[in-house]
């Protein structure tokens, strides 16, 4: 998101100011602050329609995305403090195929627990605005259970000493810098929540290359110790599943 600074007639050599997302952020709690109120507290009086100051009106009209006021949108134009970025990527981890994650599921969170403390509202509160916010975004699960996929597969490659698929860096890389973009977190921030999501679906790997291979294709390709570290996680899954 970039905004375009001016005011009053500008002269005709002059550029409009664009701003960065970060830079825009600052911009807002700086207004914020001379207006004495919090984020939480100019939300709240959006949804009131009563604005104090006045001027608080006008912050809100340049701070909110465009359409009209809905859950979705006050969490789409909630500014990026450090509390919800680490709590949108933890949303955007524990979501499931299904974008409208479970508040219970977001409640398990201590990223969440601590963006409710942060922005200074109830905890169900802070996981509703998580889930509006993966419903606004939608696209989030699909580019994260890409990254993850080719993350697994690119790690499986690795093991077992074989060329990747030619262009699964460049998914991979691709999808980080778009979730990066989603959540506004550092692409590492993403990776580090993306660790156990993306080690379960390389176990998942091993396990359907153990089920279509033969034991002396298995001997010969990964050797004996890998070997005998996928049979036993794969008897051990089967155990539990009994």
């Amino acid at each position: 998101m970039t905004s375009t600074q001016h005011s009053g007639k500008r002269p005709a050599d002059e550029t409009p100011t664009e701003l960065t997302p970060e830079e825009f952020d600052a911009a807002l709690l700086n207004h914020l602050r001379r207006l004495g109120l919090t984020w939480s507290e100019l939300v709240r009086q959006a949804r009131s329609g009563t604005f104090d100051p006045p001027d608080a009106r006008k912050l809100w009209h340049i701070a909110r995305p465009d359409g009209p006021i809905t859950p979705a949108s006050l969490a789409a134009a909630a500014p990026a403090s450090p509390a919800r970025v680490a709590a949108r990527v933890a949303a955007m981890t524990r979501a499931a195929h299904d974008p409208d994650v479970t508040r219970a599921a977001l409640n398990e969170s201590a990223a969440v627990r601590q963006h409710a403390i942060d922005e200074h509202v109830s905890h169900d509160e802070a996981a509703d605005e998580l889930r509006h916010w993966l419903a606004a975004h939608a696209d989030v699960v699909r580019i994260r259970d890409m990254y993850v996929d080719a993350n697994a597969c690119q790690r499986l490659c690795r093991t077992l000493g074989v060329p990747a698929p030619p262009g699964l860096q460049d998914v991979i890389d691709a999808a980080l810098a778009k979730l990066s973009t989603m959540t506004r977190a550092s692409e590492k921030q993403v990776m580090e929540s993306l660790h156990h999501p993306t080690s379960d679906a390389l176990h998942q790997l091993r396990e359907h290359l153990v089920a279509a291979s033969d034991d002396a294709t298995l001997h010969a390709i990964l050797r004996t110790r890998m070997w005998d570290v996928i049979r036993a996680r794969t008897t051990d899954t089967n155990e539990e599943q009994r």
